[in-house]
């Protein structure tokens, strides 16, 4: 009898057929991840903004297997680089291609956005090269499903934070647009689905880990990250997609992802 493939042999065989892309506008970081990736997968492509990742990708995206990406970079983002990934819009890529964000703060904006582009993974600095590494084999071994590429353009853009430039306040820096005032707004967290006549009542409410959530439940409460934000309203239903971003995302989140669910 052939010998049965473990966990870590399957991981091991994504990596070694897996070339990375890594956009991030920190040399430091950089060369942190290739550091860490590079006797593990095929091959480390870096870009320093996104017009380089666009140009890496029109060249070689056949033979990118995940992008990381940063998402405070401006003037684009990793969010948007991420839309145009999952739109199809980049010359060379696939549609499919796994996508991890990196940010160094815990945006609910951006999380709710990248959520519903697909993310394959969202972690906030600092972050171990371990628990990166893991992000990445997880998002090369999960299957989704990919949705129609207007559904991408629909969900709202999140713009970058604009950098502080000599400790000024942003609000005095001529020019600068607050980041609420964009004209592309920002996103808005899944929402719960009422009748006309209001929220039906829930039946069977309990908690549970999300690992442990089947498809099909509502939230009995709002689902939050660990500063209090709102991921998915109470009410939301948790259809396999939103259970796979909320995983995707939910553990880079909170410490322990506990969620309250309950039957229509």
């Amino acid at each position: 009898m052939g010998k049965t493939m473990t966990l870590t042999d399957a991981l091991a065989a994504a990596f070694s057929r897996t070339s990375l892309l890594v956009v991030d506008d920190k040399p430091l970081f950089r060369d942190m991840v290739r550091s860490a990736f590079l006797t593990k997968v095929k091959g480390v492509r870096e870009a320093a903004d996104t017009d380089k990742a666009l140009d890496i990708l029109a060249h070689l995206g056949a033979n990118i297997g995940c992008v990381v990406c940063d998402w405070d970079m401006t003037p684009v983002g990793g969010i948007e680089l991420l839309r145009m990934i999952r739109a199809g819009t980049v010359t060379g890529a696939s549609p499919r291609t796994p996508v991890i964000i990196l940010t160094t703060r815990s945006n609910p904006e951006a999380v709710r956005a990248a959520m519903e582009l697909d993310v394959n993974g969202f972690v906030v600095a600092p972050v171990s090269l371990e628990r990166l590494i893991e992000t990445v084999g997880g998002a090369l071994t999960r299957s989704w499903i990919l949705q129609q590429p207007r559904h991408y353009a629909s969900v709202h853009g999140v713009m970058p934070p604009a950098p502080v430039i000599d400790k000024v306040p942003l609000r005095k820096v001529p020019g600068v647009v607050p980041r609420h005032a964009h004209p592309l707004g920002g996103a808005r967290p899944f929402s719960r689905r009422d009748t006309a006549f209001g929220p039906k009542p829930l039946r069977n409410v309990r908690m549970c880990i999300l690992d442990d959530v089947n498809p099909g439940v509502v939230l009995a409460r709002d689902l939050k990250d660990r500063e209090g934000h709102v991921l998915a309203s109470c009410g939301t239903e948790l259809k396999p997609a939103v259970l796979e971003r909320l995983r995707n995302v939910g553990y880079a989140l909170s410490d322990s992802y506990c969620v309250w669910i309950g039957d229509r």
